[in-house]
């Protein structure tokens, strides 16, 4: 199932927090609240694979491009694993 994230020109609830990546001259805000909900998202910016995880305090965001050497990696977080492990399928 893909993020249910809003679309430009949608309203986000007041006061929402988001976060926010740049690159390549593109910019996407991501709502904190969904990425709570939907960690790690695959996604793209700019060209450029990414993909978002969000910590184990709910509150710290990452972001890493998902490419080595060229080749782009398949991510998925490992079922039952605590803390949080994400692994190429």
């Amino acid at each position: 199932m893909l993020p249910q994230f809003k679309k430009a020109g949608q309203d986000l609830e007041p006061r929402a927090t988001v976060v926010g990546i740049n690159l390549n001259g593109v910019m996407k805000a991501y709502p904190l609240e969904t990425l709570q909900k939907q960690s790690p998202i695959i996604d793209s910016v700019g060209g450029v694979p990414l993909i978002i995880v969000v910590g184990d305090d709910h509150r710290s965001v990452r972001a890493f491009e998902s490419t080595v050497e060229g080749r782009r990696l398949e991510f998925f977080a490992k079922p039952g694993a605590i803390p949080l492990q994400v692994v190429d399928a």
